[in-house]
């Protein structure tokens, strides 16, 4: 296979679980910042910091108000990484490696895309933005499923399944870290626990992971617990664990993998020993920050390996 085109299929698995990520959290949230008390300081730039957006949104000097921060995650042309941005890019990079993919894979993608065009903007206020998000949702599903059940277990497979797995355990690690500085936040403000659970339901359902926690857990909701799951739990396909063993699956099949096999069996050791549990809110903070950067390194090795012209 090509380096161009093994870059370009790695990049359409990031795309499509990006975008579909980033509607299951923007659902999420959503429906926890609409739930708070009405006193509460929580405020929608909370998405901003998820995706270190901050310093990129206030140099534009937008307000940050709730319809200017959906706008601007959804389908604002100054945001390279929103989600109608993301979708056109998996849609060019299908565009220029069909070849390599099952021939339904461009039709099913060209509907994605023109529905994100056609009701993008239409999106961001309260009424239609959940229809727009589930849809997006259902959509890119079919497209994995799609992939899932057709796509030959090849180099082509084989980097859409990288890409997609760094792009998921990315994901939770945001996720989880600003849902525990969400948390300290209400701890402030003498909020009771039910917000508190409230908050990780949230959560869990932002990472897909709330029925099976409480199937595998219980249906009370302890922040520690919560995280130890995401974090390890082997038979979930959401949890970050279950995502490395993937990731090194895949690796274990490419020639040249021996410095991208040593990052990633850094990163599952560093993960299997962390205990939410003992871990204050500085620990969690400085684990996360190591472990993005591992995910990071990890990237740029694969590119090295095999992107690189």
């Amino acid at each position: 296979m090509l380096s161009r085109v093994a870059g370009k299929l790695f990049w359409t698995g990031r795309y499509l679980e990006r975008s579909e990520d980033s509607a299951k959290l923007l659902i999420s949230t959503s429906n926890l910042i609409l739930d708070l008390p009405e006193k509460s300081e929580v405020e929608w730039g909370i998405l901003l910091s998820i995706f270190d957006y901050d310093e990129m949104y206030d140099a534009f000097g937008k307000e940050r108000s709730e319809y200017n921060i959906i706008k601007f995650l959804i389908s604002d042309t100054l945001n390279l990484n929103s989600i109608q941005r993301n979708i056109s890019m998996v849609r060019e990079n299908i565009r220029t490696t069909r070849d390599a993919l099952p021939y339904e894979t461009w039709e099913y993608i060209n509907e994605l895309y023109h529905f994100t065009n056609e009701h993008a903007h239409n999106s961001h206020n309260r009424k239609n933005r959940y229809l727009f998000l589930d849809q997006i949702i259902s959509r890119c599903e079919q497209i994995n499923g799609m992939l899932v059940m057709n796509l030959s277990r090849d180099h082509a497979h084989r980097f859409l399944s990288l890409g997609r797995l760094i792009e998921r355990a990315d994901m939770a690690t945001r996720i989880i870290d600003i849902t525990t500085r969400f948390e300290k936040n209400i701890k402030n403000q003498g909020s009771n626990s039910l917000l508190e659970q409230h908050l990780w339901t949230c959560l869990l359902k932002a990472i897909s992971c709330f029925s099976s926690y409480r199937q595998y857990v219980g249906p009370e909701i302890e922040n520690h617990q919560a995280i130890n799951f995401i974090f390890k739990e082997r038979t979930n396909p959401r949890s970050i664990l279950f995502c490395l063993k993937g990731i090194r699956s895949e690796l274990q099949e490419l020639k040249n993998n021996s410095n991208a096999l040593k990052i990633i069996d850094n990163c599952m050791d560093s993960l299997l020993r962390f205990k939410a549990e003992e871990a204050d809110a500085v620990k969690l903070q400085e684990f996360i920050d190591d472990f993005q950067i591992k995910l990071n390194d990890l990237y740029g090795t694969i590119y090295q390996s095999w992107f690189k012209i």
